[in-house]
C-alpha cells in the first residue's frame, strides 16, 4: 500500500513537471525605450511596448509563461551572465557578449532574420554647434561625447579615439550637454527623441544630426544555462520572432504603439 502511494506521488510529480508550462524569466531596462518598451522602474507598464507584447504573443503560441523583471541595463547583462535570469532584451551583438549569453547564430554570425528589431545610434548637439558627423567621421569635435553606460556604442566611439563620458541614461547626458560639460551625445534614436519630446522645455536647444552613426540589429538573448536546458524552446522562440516579421504580426503591434505616440 505504501509502495503504491509512493509510485502515485512520483507519477503526479513527473506529470506536473512535464505537463506544466515552462517559465521564462526575462529582464529588460528599467528606463523607457519607446515604442519598444514603456514605463520605468521594476514593474512593467500596463501598456508595456512592442517587444513585451510580441513576446507575450509568442508565449501564448508556444505555451510557456513569462516573468518580466526590470533593472539598469548593466545589471540585466550581469544577471544574464550569472544565470540569474533566463533572457534579456534588447542586446546588440558584441563578441564579448557571447560569454554572457546565447545569440541566434548562423555560420558564426548573429542571424539577422531572428532580430527583434533594428535601431540607430545618432549624434545630438546644441544649436549653433559646428560639430558634425559625415557618415564616416566626426568634424569639429573638440571635447567629450556622452553616451549611456554599458550601451554597445561606447566601445565603438572609444575605438574611434573619442573621449566618452558614460551616464545612467539619455536625460542625464542631455543635462550635461546643455550645461556645457559635453559637446555632443550619442544615443539610441528612439529613446533620445522621446526624451527630447517629453522634456522639450529643458532641452529645446538640442538638435539631432544625420546620418546615423551606427545602425544595429537587436536580439533577445538567453543565458547559457537556460539554453542548454531548453534548447528546442529557445530555437522555437527565435523562429517565431522571424515569423512575426514575415507574416505581419510585428507590424500590427508596432502600428498600434506608433499611433499612440503620435
Amino acid at each position: 500500500m505504501c509502495y503504491k502511494f509512493v509510485v502515485l506521488l512520483f507519477s503526479f510529480w513527473l506529470f506536473s513537471k512535464v505537463g506544466a508550462n515552462p517559465l521564462v524569466v526575462i529582464a529588460y531596462e528599467d528606463r523607457p525605450g519607446p515604442p519598444h518598451y514603456l514605463g520605468e522602474g521594476f514593474t512593467p507598464s500596463h501598456s508595456p511596448g512592442i517587444t513585451p507584447d510580441l513576446l507575450n504573443l509568442i508565449a501564448l503560441r508556444l505555451k510557456y509563461k513569462i516573468e518580466y523583471r526590470r533593472y539598469p541595463w548593466s545589471r540585466c547583462l550581469s544577471m544574464l551572465g550569472k544565470n540569474q535570469v533566463d533572457a534579456v532584451f534588447h542586446a546588440s551583438f558584441k563578441p564579448e557578449r557571447l560569454k554572457l549569453g546565447v545569440f541566434p547564430m548562423k555560420d558564426g554570425q548573429p542571424d539577422s532574420f531572428k532580430k527583434v528589431h533594428r535601431k540607430a545610434y545618432v549624434l545630438y548637439k546644441l544649436k549653433g554647434s559646428d560639430l558634425t558627423w559625415d557618415g564616416k567621421q566626426f568634424q569639429n569635435l573638440d571635447g567629450v561625447i556622452g553616451a549611456t553606460y554599458k550601451y554597445s556604442i561606447v566601445d565603438q566611439l572609444r575605438t574611434m579615439g573619442l573621449v566618452v563620458d558614460e551616464a545612467y541614461n539619455a536625460e542625464m547626458n542631455f543635462r550635461k550637454l546643455v550645461g556645457g560639460r559635453l559637446v555632443g551625445v550619442v544615443d539610441l534614436e528612439n529613446i533620445a527623441d522621446f526624451m527630447l519630446s517629453v522634456r522639450s522645455d529643458r532641452f529645446s536647444q538640442v538638435v539631432k544630426v544625420q546620418p546615423p552613426i551606427s545602425v544595429k540589429d537587436y536580439y533577445i538573448i538567453f543565458s547559457h544555462h537556460f539554453y542548454q536546458e531548453n534548447t528546442q524552446l529557445v530555437e522555437k522562440i527565435w523562429n517565431e520572432i522571424y515569423q512575426t516579421h514575415k507574416n505581419g504580426d510585428y507590424e500590427k503591434i508596432a502600428k498600434r504603439y506608433l499611433k499612440n505616440l503620435q
